[in-house]
Order: structure tokens, then C-alpha cells, then sequence
């Protein structure tokens, strides 16, 4: 019996010692910073005792036994320190990178920090969209992927062609889009891609994508959930 004791004493030493060095090795763990190399600064503040399980394709996950109020402090610290662009995305201009994401979900035990960016400055002037894909639309060819009717989208592109332009958009960066309006179209031969989403109660995002290159516009207009909502209908 003795023996039996001794072998799960070895056996619980040994996988608290593998579950030590695990921590230990992981490149998030013990450092107060999120980095990968392409990264051109010191990386993203974090608080430490984050675990990264996942980087992939500019994407993260971290997890984590610290209390959200101390996970939410790094997180508007971090982004309150950024230039915030069309309400959604931060351009850290240390880092060269696009915030995307930064989102912490509370799973009871334990937390669990979301992070996504883009080695792109969606901040620059040239993701700015013009106004003139208003025209544009009046243009296209096929549409397709359409997640409305023809018939609403006609009516949705006039009302945004009446809504204010918000060029200083200030948006909650927890906001959760309610409604989602998409839909592919060709142009003169070339692919683009559409999303006119909420942003605010009273803010609409409007993103169009050019192969992998994408621009905003953001349009105030009362009650952005009825107005969307009408659409969806």
C-alpha cells in the first residue's frame, strides 16, 4: 500500500512539474506583453497569467483565472491609449497593427480574452470610403449572397444616401451588431463585398471589400436597429 502512496505521489509531482513547465514555456504567461514577430514594437499590454492557446492567421485566444474588472482595466487602458477608428477598430501605431477584436468572455471558472488584428492602418486615409459607393451601387452588376431583397437594398441605399456622414465616430467597443445586412457584387469584372451593420443605437458601419483590402463608413441615423430592422423584414 505503501508503495501504491508513493508511485501517486511521483505520479501528481511529475504533472504538476510538466503542468510548471508548461506555464512557465508559454509566451504569455509570465510577461505583461502580447507579441508575435511580425509585430514592429514591444507587443500588446496584457496583465500577467494570461495562457495563450492560439495564435493563428492574426487571431488569439488567451485564458485565464484573474477577475474580469482587472482584464477589463488592461483592455480600456490599452484601447482608450490607441487612435479609434470608425467606432470599431484601434490603430496602434507602436505595434503598426489594427485591433479588430478585443473581447473577454466570462466562462464562470475561468476568463477567456479574444484578440484579432491587422498589419494594416485602417486608420490611413485610403481605407476611408467614399461616398460615391452610393453611385456605385446604381452600377453593379450581379448581385449575390444578398441576405435581404433586391427591393430593400434599393430602399436601404437611399436611406443611408440621406443619413449624416460620422467621420469621428466614438463607439462602444463591446457593442454587439444586432443586425447584419451582406451581400457580393461584380463591377467592371471585380469582386466586391458589402456589410452595413449596426455599430451604435444610432451609428451604421458600411464595409466594402476589395479583394483583401477593406473601407469604412460610418452613418448616423436615428434608431439604427428600426432602421435596419425595416430592411430585414
Amino acid at each position: 500500500m505503501r508503495f501504491i502512496f508513493r508511485l501517486i505521489g511521483i505520479v501528481i509531482s511529475i504533472s504538476l512539474a510538466v503542468l510548471l513547465l508548461a506555464l512557465l514555456i508559454n509566451d504569455t504567461f509570465t510577461k505583461t506583453v502580447f507579441k508575435t514577430e511580425a509585430m514592429a514594437g514591444s507587443g500588446i499590454p496584457i496583465p500577467r497569467f494570461l495562457y495563450n492557446t492560439n495564435i493563428t492567421n492574426k487571431k488569439s485566444e488567451l485564458i485565464t483565472f484573474l477577475p474580469q474588472d482587472t482584464l477589463e482595466k488592461s483592455k480600456n487602458d490599452y484601447l482608450n491609449s490607441l487612435k479609434n477608428c470608425y467606432g470599431n477598430y484601434y490603430y496602434d501605431e507602436k505595434n503598426d497593427i489594427t485591433i479588430t477584436k478585443y473581447q473577454i468572455k466570462d466562462n464562470k471558472y475561468f476568463r477567456t480574452v479574444a484578440l484579432e488584428y491587422d498589419f494594416l492602418n485602417y486608420c490611413a486615409d485610403k481605407y476611408i470610403l467614399s461616398d460615391t459607393w452610393l453611385e456605385d451601387y446604381k452600377n453593379i452588376g450581379k448581385t449575390f449572397d444578398l441576405n435581404i431583397t433586391l427591393g430593400n437594398l434599393a430602399s436601404l441605399m437611399n436611406g443611408l444616401s440621406l443619413a449624416t456622414r460620422n467621420i469621428d465616430a466614438n463607439i462602444d467597443p463591446n457593442y454587439k451588431s444586432n443586425y447584419i445586412i451582406s451581400y457580393n457584387y461584380f463591377l467592371k469584372n471585380v469582386h466586391y463585398y458589402m456589410e452595413i451593420k449596426d455599430i451604435s443605437e444610432n451609428d451604421i458601419i458600411v464595409k466594402k471589400t476589395k479583394y483583401e483590402e477593406t473601407q469604412f463608413a460610418v452613418y448616423t441615423v436615428d434608431n439604427a436597429l428600426d432602421f435596419l430592422k425595416s430592411y430585414m423584414s
